[in-house]
């Protein structure tokens, strides 16, 4: 009777390790994380030229924007933090690449763009301070927006390279509406918005400097 129920028990474990994970699955898999960056919609080269080196500084930003987690306001009033998508890096650091990246494409300057790493002494000096990043969720689809607001200082040796002086702040806001029903509508919004005020700014940089 031992020898019988032995044989039984024995059975029944071979059951349990070989059949039985195929046909429950205790652990339900996570979603991937999905990581978003910022990339430069026009790569054209500029007509207009402004002589000498520009050195682009680290943007700052406020504490709330700081960190790779996407916070984002819902229609209700409230505001959470996403955990499956996420900035590749601070958005204030991916801003000023994204500056960086726009100019040195376009040309603008004799001298080129450098970062605030570079050895070289540059001939103008970009500032750049976040001030508001609202990602705004709404139930209704036309009704969801970024909107993203930066001032810009820009400081320099005027003609004669005598004075080091302000050639201009100003804060530049644009708002983008939702275009896709995914996900991804953040960053693409974000991204658009971002390539906006850039474009904005460089105009002013080209017509402050030039005149």
């Amino acid at each position: 009777m031992k020898y019988k129920f032995n044989i039984i028990y024995q059975l029944i474990l071979i059951f349990l390790i070989f059949f039985l994970p195929g046909c429950i699955n205790l652990r339900e898999d996570y979603p991937n994380i999905n990581y978003y960056s910022l990339s430069s919609t026009s790569n054209s080269q500029s007509r207009e030229k402004v002589f000498g080196t520009i050195q682009i500084r680290n943007f700052s930003a406020p504490n709330i924007l700081s960190g790779q987690r996407i916070l984002v306001e819902n229609s209700d009033g409230s505001s959470q933090r996403l955990y499956y998508q996420r900035w590749s890096d601070n958005f204030d650091q991916l801003l000023t690449w994204l500056t960086i990246s726009r100019l040195s494409n376009q040309k603008i300057f004799s001298g080129g763009v450098v970062s605030q790493n570079s050895n070289l002494i540059p001939n103008y000096i970009l500032e750049g301070e976040i001030l508001n990043l609202k990602i705004l969720n709404h139930r209704i689809l036309d009704s969801s927006f970024v909107e993203l607001s930066v001032k810009f200082s820009l400081m320099g040796y005027n003609q004669d390279s005598s004075n080091f002086v302000l050639y201009f702040t100003n804060t530049y806001t644009n708002r983008t509406k939702r275009n896709t029903q995914s996900t991804s509508w953040i960053s693409q919004s974000t991204n658009i918005a971002a390539n906006e005020i850039i474009e904005q700014m460089t105009n002013e940089i080209i017509n402050k400097v030039n005149q």
